[in-house]
Parts: C-alpha cells; structure tokens; sequence
C-alpha cells in the first residue's frame, strides 16, 4: 500500500474492475456480514462499473486508494423518485483524514447535482438544506454487524 503523493479521482473504467475488486477485498473484511463469493463480488463491481450507473477510483502513484461506487436505485413505493446511493464506498484506513474520501464525495455530489438527484451517503447522519437545492443524505450504518449475525456459507 501506497501511502504518499497526489491523490487523483477518476471515473473507473472496464480495465479497474479487478483492481477495485482487489482493493475491495482488501479493505472490507470486518465489515461483512458473509464470505465473498468471487463471482458474485466481480459480478457486482462489473455491473457498477459497466451498467448501474458510476464507479470512481481515487489513486496515490498509480495505485487505488479508495472507490466509490455508485448506483442508481428506486423505490419499491414511488419509482419516480430519483438518487444516487453508494454500493460501497471505501478507503484505504491507513490513509483516513486525508481528504481522499471527500474528494471521491466530491466527485459523486458533482455527478449527482448535474443529474438534479440527492446523494444517498452511508455514513453519518447529517443532511444539507434543502433550499440550497438537492443534497447528500448520510444513513447512519448501526443496524447490521457481522458478529450478531450467522455467517452465510
């Protein structure tokens, strides 16, 4: 792992998937709540980067620091209502409080502005004005770990 430089964001390309994937494996392990299935978790990186909507990567040197995935869900109650949430979000934690995860925010706030949507963050819950127009939602993630629940095999 990487640990100084200029942190660059850009939009993933078909080329990042198993990079992402990689990183991915590397940095989620105590927050799942099950094994990864390798077809699965390539399947579903895939689909965000190729299909969904956007995934963007943020590199120190070439190398993935931190990813952010975004998808582009509906409501099972009003499929009208637009917004972008994240699939997953994460960064390298040796590389916390370095702006990294708020220059990937960044980019998704841009991307969902310019489509006139909120962004779904999970995260902390803070919520921006509306009268400033569309935001980010934090949903605050307290509800699921890993050791309260079975592993599925």
């Amino acid at each position: 792992m990487v640990d100084a430089g200029e942190v660059k964001v850009r939009c993933a390309e078909e080329d990042d998937i198993l990079p992402i994937h990689r990183f991915l494996c590397l940095v989620t392990g105590p927050v799942l709540l099950a094994p990864i299935d390798a077809e699965d978790s390539i399947k579903g990186v895939t689909d965000v980067v190729n299909g969904n909507l956007i995934a963007f990567v943020a590199e120190i040197n070439g190398e993935i620091v931190g990813s952010l995935g975004l998808v582009a869900p509906t409501l099972w109650y009003n499929q009208r209502v637009t917004f972008f949430a994240d699939r997953w979000f994460f960064t390298y934690p040796q590389l916390a409080h370095q702006g990294i995860g708020a220059a990937l925010q960044a980019e998704a706030h841009a991307l969902a502005s310019r489509a006139g949507v909120d962004l779904l963050i999970h995260g902390k819950m803070r919520r921006r004005q509306r009268s400033v127009g569309k935001g980010v939602v934090y949903v605050p993630m307290n509800t699921l770990h890993p050791q309260d629940h079975g592993q599925v095999a």
